[in-house]
């Protein structure tokens, strides 16, 4: 049904868009239809006063889909979102994503992917304290049969660890997991975990 649109062009530009648990600002959306395509030129918006600009398009070739995402960051609070130990510094991470891959059922889109996302302290020392660090480097590639995709850096305050995942295009799908060193601290979510999560506010603002 979404294919078949037809051509139409669509912008919106609000300051503020009620959302479940965090109200989106400084929102502005660009999107354009054509036949077998959908265009995401703009998708800008903050989360807390933390800013995300992202863009996307997808098209299809018969019944495959073909999918680009790209995203970025900076200065964006990924912390307030997963740990509430007011004890803990919340380090602001920026970076990229870029993700694509093309199929005809969400296995296939899964097994085509590639692309990379890197996020890193905005503001990172040199040897910082190791409650403060904040690092990812992940990058997909395709294979024969299947995808393989890269942790080649994870460190995450207390958390540091490297790891390959193999998906292959099997019936029914495999999946590999290979942990290449590292330990994994839970103790920073233990708080997330424990809290029941907030009731959302009522109201009638729609933007």
């Amino acid at each position: 049904a979404i294919r078949e649109l037809g051509s139409m062009q669509l912008t919106v530009v609000a300051k503020r868009v009620v959302a479940p648990r965090h109200p989106l600002t400084d929102v502005h959306l660009r999107a354009s239809t054509a036949p077998d395509s959908i265009k995401l030129e703009q998708l800008d918006f903050s989360v807390e006063d933390n800013p995300l600009k992202s863009s996307g398009e997808v098209q299809w070739e018969g019944s495959e889909a073909i999918f680009n995402a790209r995203a970025s960051i900076t200065d964006f609070d990924v912390d307030r979102f997963l740990i509430r130990d007011p004890k803990r510094p919340r380090i602001p991470v920026s970076g990229t994503l870029e993700l694509q891959s093309r199929g005809d059922r969400m296995a296939k889109l899964l097994e085509n992917l590639t692309g990379h996302i890197e996020l890193e302290a905005s503001h990172q020392q040199p040897n910082p304290p190791i409650s403060e660090r904040r690092k990812l480097v992940f990058n997909a590639r395709p294979l024969a049969n299947g995808m393989e995709a890269k942790i080649s850096t994870f460190q995450w305050g207390e958390s540091e660890l490297a790891a390959d995942i193999r998906y292959v295009g099997t019936e029914p799908p495999l999946i590999d997991v290979t942990l290449r060193g590292g330990s994994v601290s839970l103790h920073p979510w233990e708080k997330l975990l424990d809290e029941p999560a907030p009731k959302p506010k009522k109201t009638d603002e729609l933007g």
